[in-house]
């Protein structure tokens, strides 16, 4: 009779719906109290990921003799073809069910934080363009970079950026700070 698993004492219940999760590299992550039965003896970790510059709670599995990556909100809302989570509030490791909602891989990326000097999402600065005019705003639509003009200040580029983000991804608009 194989021997049952041991539970690891790295899952704290707070209060009636809240757990967390112990991980690595002094990580945590908040799951709903009702999951914790369900996660409580995988090993999870904390996986840094660059191009997010945010920790994601990770497992191994092996699948057909290959050992590949879980996330914990994959393990939570289970995985969809052609569909990804998405963290409503960008914190990666808040993995409640309330946090994370389907999306596709463009209205996930619309969610992300802004990479770029300016600070703002969608704005950049062009120090060699006609002077009143040098914050230029642009985004993705259909596959495609559209231009959405020249503007004096980051602050107005970034409220032309906004309205146009609105429009196209609705709930998914963030403005990426």
């Amino acid at each position: 009779m194989p021997a049952k698993p041991i539970r690891r004492d790295a899952i704290r219940v707070v209060g009636p719906s809240i757990a967390y999760i112990k991980l690595s590299k002094g990580q945590f992550s908040c799951i709903d109290a009702e999951d914790a039965p369900r996660v409580e003896y995988c090993s999870w970790s904390a996986r840094w990921h660059p191009h997010t510059r945010s920790y994601y709670a990770m497992r191994m599995r092996r699948v057909n003799g290959r050992q590949i990556h879980v996330s914990l909100h994959e393990e939570i809302m289970g995985e969809i073809e052609g569909e990804c989570r998405d963290h409503h509030n960008r914190s990666t490791l808040d993995n409640r069910k309330a946090n994370l909602r389907p999306a596709t891989f463009r209205l996930n990326q619309a969610n992300r934080r802004s990479s770029n000097r300016t600070g703002f999402k969608g704005v950049q600065f062009c120090p060699y363009r006609t002077p009143g005019q040098q914050y230029v705003t642009s985004m993705t639509r259909g596959g495609r970079r559209v231009y959405l003009g020249g503007h004096a200040t980051a602050e107005i580029a970034h409220e032309v950026y906004m309205k146009a983000a609105i429009e196209e991804y609705g709930e998914f608009a963030h403005s990426g700070k």
